[in-house]
């Protein structure tokens, strides 16, 4: 098991300490969420908005994207079941195939 690690991370200007396994991904959720705050911030509204109201849109912007992602994710994963099915009737015709052309040798 792997020990977690403490690295200060820049958010929103706020200087903060976060732990995990890996530093790096500490540091691309970090990103992640500054870009979160900056499009955010851009939409205008956002800045009149206090502090909570801020937080609140900033957890509905994120779990809005785990969802998109999440929905994704389940369609590729029906789209890579569906072609596993189809490479294994391939296989399967495949092996036929073989066994008539031996028979016919």
């Amino acid at each position: 098991m792997s020990e977690e690690k403490s690295v200060h991370v820049m958010i929103d200007g706020q200087l903060i300490e976060v732990s995990g396994e890996d530093v790096a991904t500490m540091q691309q959720i970090a990103d992640y969420i500054n870009r979160k705050i900056r499009e955010l911030k851009e939409a205008g509204s956002y800045n009149r908005q206090s502090g909570v109201d801020k937080h609140r849109l900033l957890l509905l912007n994120v779990a809005n994207d785990y969802f998109r992602e999440k929905q994704r994710s389940q369609e590729l994963e029906a789209q890579l079941s569906e072609m596993e099915d189809v490479m294994e009737q391939l296989r399967r015709e495949l092996v036929r195939e073989r066994m008539r052309q031996e028979k016919k040798e």
